[in-house]
Formats: structure tokens, C-alpha cells, sequence
């Protein structure tokens, strides 16, 4: 656990030469949700997850990174039980990929 809040740590240090919705830091919001995740800190990692979508979905509407981030999104939701607010994150990210990849691609 010391490891995790060194990580905390340096993380609300580095970001504060980007801006707050650079796209350099969605990946690090992404690892801070998922260590908050892997000690089943669902509450703590829902933020980090919501602001990283926010940030890419500014960017680009319609990329697959944005599916992604969605999926993982639901993964709390789905861990807690709450079936019903992840639910309403997968059709989208069905709708993401059948528009980007195509209705006939096999990882469609």
C-alpha cells in the first residue's frame, strides 16, 4: 500500500504542467482508477475513470480508446453489483465499435 500512495502521490504532482484536460493524462488517470480498483476502492476509482472519459471524449467522440475507457467504467459498477449503471455504458460501446470497426469485422 506504501507503493500505492507514492504513486498517489507523484501523480497529482506531475500532472500540473498539463492542463487539466490534456490528453497526456487519461492514461494516468486510467492507472490511478485501475490501483484503486485492484484494492476493491470502487468509489475512489469511478472519478478517475469519469474524468478520463470526459477528456477523450472531448478529443475524439467516436475512437475505440473511448470504448475502452466506457468498458472500463462499467467494470466498478459491475464489480459492486450496480448491473444497472454499467448497463447503460455498453451500448454505446457497442455503437463505438460497429461505427469505427464496421457491422462485419470478426472482433466486432
Amino acid at each position: 500500500m506504501r507503493r500505492s500512495i507514492s504513486f498517489i502521490n507523484w501523480f497529482y504532482h506531475s500532472g500540473k504542467d498539463l492542463r487539466p484536460d490534456h490528453l497526456d493524462i487519461v492514461g494516468d488517470l486510467c492507472n490511478l482508477a485501475w490501483l484503486y480498483e485492484s484494492v476493491r476502492k470502487y468509489a475512489h476509482a469511478e472519478p478517475h475513470y469519469r474524468r478520463a472519459l470526459a477528456i477523450r471524449g472531448k478529443a475524439s467522440p467516436n475512437d475505440l480508446s473511448l470504448a475502452a475507457l466506457m468498458s472500463n467504467l462499467g467494470e466498478p459498477h459491475s464489480n459492486q453489483g450496480c448491473y444497472a449503471e454499467a448497463e447503460i455504458l455498453f451500448p454505446r460501446v457497442l455503437a463505438i465499435h460497429g461505427k469505427v470497426l464496421g457491422k462485419w469485422h470478426p472482433g466486432w
